[in-house]
């Protein structure tokens, strides 16, 4: 038989404490959950998170002044350099034009203009020395001719009296590119050179005495050309400026060259000067206006001709066949050759191997005479 155990009843008392203790423990919890949300505040030790918006008023950020950012800059020593002082350099010269028979310079009107070529019998020293080469070749009865080329020289033209010309002469001319100027030719005009090279014959063209002005408008009329395109095909070929070798064959510091019995024209070298003063010549009527001086002279020897007509003997030169010659300057002289081209009827001037001639830069004198009077020249 089963012995019944008595069932234990709990006190209403305990019951009561549990209950009240629950509830606080409810409690508690409720507050804690309510604390996370903002409505509880601590003493100040605690921890709380805030989800809830804070105020300005309730939350006091502290200030934190940042340390000044100190920046390491490696220090270099750059030395100071005065700048040197800017200097100008100087404008070069202007470029120098060149006379194209001289190769000395000019102006640039004169250095493109065409020579013109004055033939006179006679002409003071100071006319002949304005000119930049003077030609000299023998007529008959044992007088010379001269031609006075200048590079633009129709101011000459107020200064001299032309005489009749001789086509050897006005041929000579021709190679220097120049308009020959004259009065007539020989034999009453028989001998005529205006068909071969630009002329003005005044004899023939009537141009006003001693103005310039008018002898250009001739030149015009005529529908020659009056400007140098480029430079002059010489006969000869002139230095570089400050080159040059003088002649060494021989020395010459006098100069006699005879055209005839009754006509010849000689020259002393100004050591000095380094030139060759004209003294004497049947065309230099006086030394009025100085005597003219020359760098270069140049003599040609030339086959000769002579016929008779009713104004008596003429005399003509050949200036086709060529022939030798002589080259003086700087105190010295040297023999040459001279031929004229077939085809082209150019002159050349060479020394006794065929080469070019060179010829100092400054005025030159071209004497041309006959082979008959090659041992009449002197030269010491």
């Amino acid at each position: 038989m089963k012995k019944h155990q008595k069932r234990q009843s709990i006190p209403y008392k305990t019951v009561f404490v549990s209950l009240f203790l629950f509830v606080i423990a409810v409690l508690m919890v409720s507050c804690e959950a309510q604390s996370l949300v903002g409505n509880w505040r601590g003493d100040g030790a605690d921890t709380v998170y805030h989800s809830l918006p804070v105020t300005t008023a309730e939350v006091t950020t502290a200030t934190t002044t940042a340390p000044p950012v100190t920046t390491s800059v490696a220090t270099t020593t750059v030395p100071t350099t005065t700048a040197p002082p800017v200097t100008t350099a100087p404008l070069p010269p202007p470029t120098p034009y060149y006379n194209p028979l001289t190769g000395l310079p000019c102006s640039a009107s004169e250095a493109a203009a065409r020579p013109l070529a004055f033939c006179v019998k006679e002409a003071t020293g100071g006319v002949i020395g304005r000119a930049d080469l003077v030609i000299e070749a023998p007529t008959e009865a044992s007088a010379t001719r001269l031609a006075l080329l200048k590079a633009g020289g129709a101011a000459l033209w107020g200064e001299v009296t032309v005489a009749s010309t001789r086509p050897y002469l006005a041929a000579l001319s021709h190679d220097f590119f120049a308009i020959s100027v004259y009065r007539g030719t020989s034999d009453l005009d028989r001998e005529s050179a205006s068909f071969l090279y630009n002329t003005v014959d005044v004899s023939e063209t009537p141009v006003k005495e001693k103005d310039p002005e008018a002898l250009m408008a001739a030149i015009k009329a005529a529908s020659y050309q009056t400007t140098v395109a480029g430079s002059i095909l010489l006969p000869y070929t002139l230095s570089d400026i400050g080159a040059g070798v003088p002649p060494q064959e021989g020395s010459s510091t006098y100069v006699s060259v005879a055209f005839s019995q009754g006509a010849t024209t000689s020259f002393t070298y100004d050591t000095l000067a380094g030139c060759y003063t004209m003294r004497s010549s049947s065309a230099l009527s006086s030394a009025e206006g100085g005597l003219p001086t020359f760098t270069n002279l140049v003599i040609l020897f030339h086959d000769a001709t002579r016929r008779i007509s009713k104004d008596g003997v003429e005399l003509t030169l050949d200036t086709n066949l060529g022939g030798t010659g002589y080259y003086v300057a700087s105190g010295g002289h040297q023999r040459i050759l001279w031929r004229r081209d077939p085809v082209t009827s150019r002159l050349y001037i060479t020394d006794t191997d065929g080469v070019p001639l060179v010829l100092a830069r400054g005025k030159t004198y071209v004497g041309m005479t006959t082979f008959e009077y090659r041992e009449a020249l002197i030269l010491n």
